[in-house]
């Protein structure tokens, strides 16, 4: 297995030079965002992809595919699987992928929540403040 400082120094630029986790991530987010095109699919089948293993595997999978067709650094086949393993490359690729949304959906709920909260609070704080009006109207 590769050993992460190795993947750290390929992240900056290092060896293998078939390695470019800005092209991955790339196609990553947009296989992300193209995936809201199947949004129609049974909502309890798509509710499956929130999941973290599923989201690695579909990473995996995508980051294979990332090499144009030819085997990924460390990884191999074996007859017509041209890739049955995609390296620790793709692997390590996979992981941080799967960690870079679970944070960003992670960050997009906690804002939006927090952001409806207070849009609640201030309508209800409206709603106060228009009774003290319309109370004042009245007399």
């Amino acid at each position: 297995m590769l050993s992460i400082p190795r993947y750290l120094v390929s992240l900056m630029g290092g060896k293998p030079v078939g390695h470019r986790f800005d092209n991955t991530i790339f196609l990553m987010i947009s296989a992300v965002f193209a995936g809201y095109t199947v949004t129609k699919l049974h909502p309890d089948f798509l509710k499956e992809f929130e999941h973290p293993f599923v989201q690695f595997l579909v990473f995996y999978i995508i980051g294979i595919s990332s090499h144009g067709g030819a085997v990924p650094p460390g990884g191999w086949g074996w007859g017509p699987f041209k890739v049955l393993w995609g390296g620790p490359f793709v692997f390590y690729d996979a992981i941080l992928t799967t960690f870079v949304f679970q944070m960003l959906v992670y960050v997009t709920n906690t804002y939006y929540e927090s952001k409806s909260q207070q849009n609640k609070g201030q309508t209800e704080e409206e709603k106060d403040n228009n009774n003290d009006y319309t109370d004042v109207l009245s007399l």
